[in-house]
């Protein structure tokens, strides 16, 4: 008598991204995760720094304090099938968030605030690394940035919004913490275009931004 056996088939639309064997029960189970191909949404909450400066903006002198600010936003994105570049997984994402208040001084005695909204679009590689808990990412985004300016002084008050081109290196940390269930650590640098800012001092203009999230594969 012979006996046949055969493991049972995956179905054909299941996708697994990273292809190493996955024992719940084992020593290594928390590094054994796996992320489905596709794509996926994230909520992140943290905080941003902003440096000190010093500028002329429409004839009128600024002192921008330094100091932090709570942030925190949304993405939305995709994950490549890896057809080159192994380890390396090649992700496009949409990464749109908020930037709190931030104050300053007008050479008038008077006060100006701005807070900020960031419309991104970021490339991220992240490598693969099969014996740690959590995989490295970077990557850099192209977009906007919205603020929105208030100001009071002598000639009374003002307030308005303007968008300026941006750009943000990133940096990160990814958590598979389940098949669809992941945790992202990140930093990033929103460096915003200096195009209708006179005298600009102290480096370049933007905020050092710090969130951790949840997120879900589809």
């Amino acid at each position: 008598m012979i006996v046949a056996w055969a493991a049972p088939a995956l179905p054909q639309d299941a996708k697994v991204v990273f292809e190493r064997p996955y024992d719940p029960d084992g020593p290594g189970a928390a590094r054994n995760k796996v992320i489905l191909e596709g794509g996926y949404v994230a909520g992140m909450v943290g905080g941003a720094y902003q440096d000190g400066f010093h500028a002329r903006i429409n004839g009128a002198a600024v002192d921008g304090q330094e100091g932090w600010a709570l942030s925190g936003g949304l993405k939305a994105g995709y994950i490549f099938p890896t057809t080159f570049g192994e380890p390396w997984k090649w992700i496009a994402e949409f990464d749109g968030y908020y930037v709190g208040q931030f104050r300053g001084g007008l050479e008038d005695g008077g006060s100006y605030s701005h807070d900020t909204g960031a419309l991104m679009l970021n490339l991220l590689a992240l490598y693969n690394l099969e014996d740690w808990v959590a995989w490295p990412y970077l990557g850099a985004g192209v977009g906007a940035a919205i603020d929105g300016v208030s100001a009071t002084g002598e000639g009374g008050e003002s307030s308005g919004t303007v968008a300026r081109f941006a750009l943000q290196p990133v940096v990160g940390l990814w958590w598979q913490l389940s098949d669809q269930v992941f945790l992202r650590t990140e930093y990033k640098f929103l460096c915003v275009a200096n195009q209708d800012i006179e005298e600009y001092r102290e480096g370049p203009r933007g905020h050092h931004v710090f969130h951790m999230g949840l997120g879900w594969n589809f």
